[in-house]
């Protein structure tokens, strides 16, 4: 039996994506040791992760908010509009005219 079709189109896409996701973890990895000039600590930082996740999660589930790759870009664009009209701010603050 052979994997045709959108089948084989998903499991292609899948290990595209298990590949940038080794990869990107071991560059991060990687400057983490030329930063530190230590071995372990890179992995003391990785440790964290799983807690940002855990209140990341339960912040949402606190909030009522779905989980979904759209929830990731509304937050970010709430932090880019944040820091814009904070820039817009300083600028007045300054005297230079908004853009």
């Amino acid at each position: 039996m052979e994997i045709v079709g959108e089948l084989k189109e998903q499991i292609k896409g899948q290990l595209q994506s298990l590949t940038v996701v080794i990869t990107s973890v071991l560059a991060i990895y990687l400057a983490l040791v030329f930063q530190f000039n230590n071995a372990i600590e890179p992995l003391i930082v990785f440790a964290a992760i799983p807690f940002g996740a855990v209140g990341v999660l339960g912040g949402d589930w606190l909030m009522n908010m779905p989980i979904g790759f759209m929830v990731i870009l509304r937050h970010h664009k709430s932090h880019r509009d944040h820091r814009e009209s904070r820039d817009r701010g300083v600028r007045l603050y300054r005297g230079s005219a908004p853009t």
